[in-house]
């Protein structure tokens, strides 16, 4: 069956080999076979790479997060997605993705926002 889902309700993407998982707000998680690529080349400009396993959606609340030995990581979630976080290993503070070094400067600008 294929279902239409809206970039709105998407939170990220994550690759599992030639499939990626789709996480969805309110808890729904759709895996598709298909790359990450072929997905990325059909999604908005809302949509970041920042990792090679991992697209996030940048309409959501967001912040980036300096981990230790020049680690990085997005935080994302706000108030209506926060309830999917315990289905998606994130807490009630947003849900923790990865974001690689040669990622984090392309982000930074895009949000021009300030590391914790």
């Amino acid at each position: 069956m294929i279902e239409l889902v809206l970039y709105r309700e998407i939170l990220y993407l994550n690759a599992v080999g030639n499939f990626t998982d789709i996480y969805l707000k309110h808890g729904r998680t759709e895996r598709v076979r298909r790359t990450m690529d072929a997905i990325l080349e059909e999604l908005n400009s809302d949509f970041f790479r920042s990792h090679r396993s991992y697209i996030i959606n940048l309409a959501e609340d967001r912040r980036i997060l300096r981990g230790k030995n020049n680690t990085y990581a997005v935080i994302i979630g706000d108030s209506e997605s926060s309830a999917a976080n315990a289905d998606h290993g994130g807490t009630h503070q947003g849900i923790e993705i990865p974001l690689s070094r040669s990622r984090y400067n392309v982000l930074k600008n895009i949000l021009s926002d300030s590391v914790e």
